[in-house]
């Protein structure tokens, strides 16, 4: 697969996509904490969106528990 540079991974020892454009952005020196800022934020929206999900599901819950039930 050709690569951001126009070559592929097999053409130049050690060349990457994100090297290449972590260099050519000036950032290549804060990789890992660039990585690890998205995997945390990667975790935080998992999070979040566990929690957004069982909020939701108590709220079904509660209201089909406390809505009245037709008789019949």
């Amino acid at each position: 697969m050709i690569l951001l540079g126009g070559v592929t991974g097999r053409d130049v020892d050690g060349y990457h996509d994100w090297e290449f454009i972590l260099r050519k952005l000036g950032l290549l020196e804060y990789d890992h904490a660039l990585a690890l800022a998205a995997q945390a934020t990667g975790i935080l929206l998992m999070l979040c969106t566990f929690a957004w999900g069982g909020f939701l599901f108590y709220r079904q819950i509660r209201n089909a528990f406390s809505s009245p039930h037709p008789q019949g």
